[in-house]
């Protein structure tokens, strides 16, 4: 449904664009993630994109494997500050990123504890891009943020994830590389 909202919005502001790009992380794929975006220009100052991701990764904490699967999608609203090509350089963004998944452990291959999230973060971040003579585009940026929606289920009742306060916070990183249409 959210994706289907995001498209649909990206369809929407698409007959009022000014440049369109499409982007991907490369680097996201050695952290077990796929995260691509779609970018409309407004003007040559100001840019919506919309990022949809899809992680799927194993990590250990102590002796325990963890599988851990995850949809989600971030919109960021950019303001490019001196832009020279239109939509480039350093640029300031508000973002709105959800995602919900789940992680279990997995022992010899029986799946003994489940830990299940909801999140939706609201916060600002900076970045800066580049624009090549092909139209290649080359971009990094980060944000930091607040959750408004934090909500965490698990399978055992021992342990209580709202003690832990990092889990309000919320942040990306990003390297993109893509092509302006």
């Amino acid at each position: 449904m959210l994706l289907a909202t995001t498209v649909l919005l990206m369809s929407f502001l698409n007959t009022a664009q000014a440049q369109t790009e499409i982007k991907v992380n490369p680097l996201g794929l050695l952290f077990g993630n796929i995260d691509m975006g779609v970018e409309f220009g407004l003007n040559d100052y100001f840019g919506i994109e919309a990022r949809p991701h899809l992680d799927f990764s194993k990590f250990k904490v102590n002796s325990d494997e963890y599988r851990s699967n995850e949809i989600g999608t971030m919109v960021e609203g950019k303001y490019y500050m001196k832009p020279q090509a239109g939509l480039d350089r350093f640029y300031i963004n508000a973002f709105g990123k959800f995602s919900t998944g789940n992680s279990k452990t997995i022992n010899n291959s029986v799946t003994s504890e489940k830990v299940s999230h909801t999140k939706f973060t609201i916060g600002f971040g900076l970045g800066y891009k580049w624009v090549g003579t092909q139209n290649i585009v080359v971009e990094i940026g980060g944000g930091l943020g607040r959750a408004v929606i934090n909500e965490w289920k698990n399978s055992d009742p021992a342990v209580d994830l709202s003690d832990f306060p990092i889990l309000n916070l919320g942040s990306y990183a990003k390297l993109a590389v893509g092509y302006r249409f």
